[in-house]
């Protein structure tokens, strides 16, 4: 029997992430398939992206398989799913103190995961894991990440955060985007450099091996569900592709995105708490939603144009000019 391989599936989020792991992988029965697992680090439970906020180092204190407790030892080849591992942007300023919400940043508080969260980081974090999974037995680790356009990307996360931001609008979404975009410091800690997806894929195959990575437009997904499925089940090797495809493709969407208004348009979020914090900040003023400009949208774009433009022509399946990535 050949040795099992360690599939991850970073996301990154607002990238249908729930839909792949809640209505694709709870549908395969030929792997085991391990959404958003936990670790017992230290008599500690942390989520499995949490991890990737320590040393790399911490992989090679680990002689046993930290998933060991999770997995029913039957062979079968293993399928993590965590967006926490491909980070986060920073937030808008100025962001509401208090509970760290489900999505966005900061991920982990204890664990400050945003302050290195990056294409470098997460790749020096896979070699070490990629050496420890021999020694569990694993044959090889592959990655999987799901492309979003910068641009949407951007603004539905902004959406997505803008609960907890006080003044949002869309002069504050225009400022949140400059500096992840021309900011030094919020480009490169900031989470814009994760948006940078050529580096992701140079940096990826030179952790894994270039035939371990597979990347997918998001896009595809609402253009022709069954045609990415097909595509991202087939990387994962299950002979059960062909029923998940046909039970999924003629089902309702991947969740619907409350944020998204229309092609250009997002709703921004109700503020959270909102009555305590507006006695805090009497000028608690806001808008109802954002628009991505044409002008704001070819300024993004044009920041990672060359680099869509090099994957594209390394990785032809992707076909990003069709979706408009450059």
């Amino acid at each position: 029997m050949s040795e099992p391989t360690l599939y991850i599936h970073v996301g990154p989020s607002k990238t249908a992430t729930t839909f792949l792991q809640r209505d694709v992988l709870g549908r395969v029965e030929s792997a085991e398939c391990l959404p958003v697992p936990e670790i017992e680090v230290q008599g500690r439970s942390l989520r499995f992206g949490d991890l990737f906020s320590l040393s790399p180092e911490f992989w090679r204190g680990l002689e046993e398989d930290p998933l060991a407790g999770s997995v029913q030892h039957s062979g079968r080849d293993v399928v993590i799913s965590d967006e926490r591992i491909f980070g986060g942007l920073v937030a808008p300023q100025p962001w509401i103190p208090g509970s760290v919400p489900g999505r966005g940043l900061p991920p982990s508080p204890r664990l400050h995961t945003h302050s290195r969260a990056d294409p470098y980081y997460v790749c020096a974090h896979l070699r070490e894991l990629r050496r420890a999974a021999e020694g569990w037995r694993y044959g090889r680790v592959r990655v999987l990440l799901t492309l979003r356009r910068q641009d949407t990307k951007l603004a539905s996360s902004y959406a997505q955060l803008s609960n907890r931001v006080r003044g949002a609008g869309q002069q504050n979404f225009e400022t949140w985007v400059r500096h992840l975009l021309h900011d030094s410091i919020g480009h490169n800690k900031g989470g814009g450099v994760n948006l940078d997806y050529s580096l992701w894929w140079r940096e990826l195959r030179a952790a894994v091996g270039t035939e371990n990575v597979f990347f997918l437009p998001f896009e595809r997904l609402h253009e022709d569900r069954a045609a990415f499925l097909r595509q991202w089940l087939g990387f994962l090797g299950v002979p059960e592709a062909d029923s998940i495809v046909d039970a999924l493709s003629g089902s309702g969407g991947t969740g619907k995105n409350v944020r998204s208004r229309s092609e250009d348009t997002w709703a921004l979020r109700t503020p959270i708490k909102k009555g305590r914090f507006l006695l805090r900040w009497p000028d608690f003023s806001r808008e109802s939603e954002i628009r991505l400009t044409e002008a704001l949208r070819e300024e993004i774009l044009s920041v990672y144009a060359e680099g869509n433009r090099s994957l594209d022509e390394q990785v032809p399946h992707l076909t990003l000019d069709e979706y408009g990535y450059y």
